[in-house]
């Protein structure tokens, strides 16, 4: 019998998280929407006066390339636009898919069932070890009994923790990103407005830090748990069995790829925060440049205006 749980589990969360994102993705776009008319009408008042009292200088071009991000905005995420077809699939999918790449040619590849593939396998070889040392200790006297006893213990708690916080890793970053996806049209039209903005660089900050901690723990816990099904695989309940070299072996093995599986989040949320600020600072720096080259350029027509008019 083959340890299924995490494949059974994954495919669940991901048929759920699915349908999920679907239905408070529409949700969200219904309840927002007349709040966002309401601020836009608001909005539009307010910058009609100004224009009409001369205390907003902005061109004609300014104006509609505002309407133009308005409804580019607007498009994007409202009900039936290019996030709900497009981008929000996308967010969900594409880490297992890169994570499914990276993955070893032996691990399943059904989409977001690589990871989950591996870590059945070794799932199922530590407890296969475990159940075979309980076997031996039912037919051996009581020091043997003992021995194997606690080799089987200790080997089902190693396994068992091993990929419980692995598997509990990717299922955090995977309910996560469905979440962010099904709020995302929210973050979206946050960019409508200057002082609601930053909301959407968190989001976009937050759905790259859980992208990135899928893609790493599914690539590197899975080739882990590969390393770790070869070691209890070549475990053999004989009588060349050592029981301090292969008990310690695997402790060994589990306590190690723990500690380097609690530090990838970590670094995903390094890689994803550096991203972030960097494409937010280059599109700041890139918008005032271009805000001073227009002023520059307008500096430059009206120079001669002035000119002669002081003649």
């Amino acid at each position: 019998m083959n340890f299924t749980l995490f494949s059974d589990l994954f495919q669940q969360i991901d048929s759920t998280t699915n349908t999920f994102v679907s239905t408070i993705s529409s949700n969200v776009v219904t309840a927002a929407m007349p709040v966002i008319t309401a601020g836009l009408t608001v909005t539009f008042i307010f910058y009609g006066l100004l224009v009409a009292r001369g205390a907003v200088e902005d061109s004609i071009r300014d104006f509609v390339f505002k309407c133009f991000k308005i409804g580019m905005i607007v498009s994007i995420a409202s009900a039936g636009g290019l996030y709900q077809t497009q981008i929000a699939d996308a967010i969900q999918k594409t880490p297992d898919e890169f994570a499914t790449m990276l993955l070893p040619a032996s691990a399943g590849q059904v989409q977001g069932n690589a990871a989950a593939d591996l870590v059945d396998k070794a799932a199922g070889a530590g407890f296969d070890k475990a159940g075979d040392a309980f076997n031996k200790a039912a037919t051996w006297n009581i020091g043997g009994a003992v021995s194997f006893g606690a080799f089987g213990v200790l080997c089902t708690l190693a396994t068992a923790f091993l990929t419980a916080i692995g598997g509990a890793f990717i299922l955090l970053a995977k309910i996560a990103l469905a979440i962010l996806a099904g709020l995302g049209p929210l973050f979206i039209l946050a960019l409508l407005f200057k002082s609601t903005s930053r909301f959407f660089e968190a989001w976009c900050g937050q759905v790259l830090t859980y992208g990135l901690t899928v893609l790493l723990v599914s690539s590197v816990f899975g080739l882990m748990m590969q390393l770790y099904t070869g070691f209890m695989d070549k475990v053999q309940l004989d009588g060349s069995f050592s029981f301090a070299y292969s008990l310690g072996g695997c402790v060994i093995l589990s306590i190690a790829c723990i500690l380097i599986v609690i530090q990838l989040p970590s670094i995903a949320a390094g890689l994803a925060n550096g991203v972030g600020i960097g494409l937010w600072h280059e599109l700041r720096v890139a918008k005032g440049v271009g805000g001073a080259g227009v002023g520059a350029v307008r500096g430059a027509i009206s120079a001669p205006g002035r000119g002669h008019q002081r003649r």
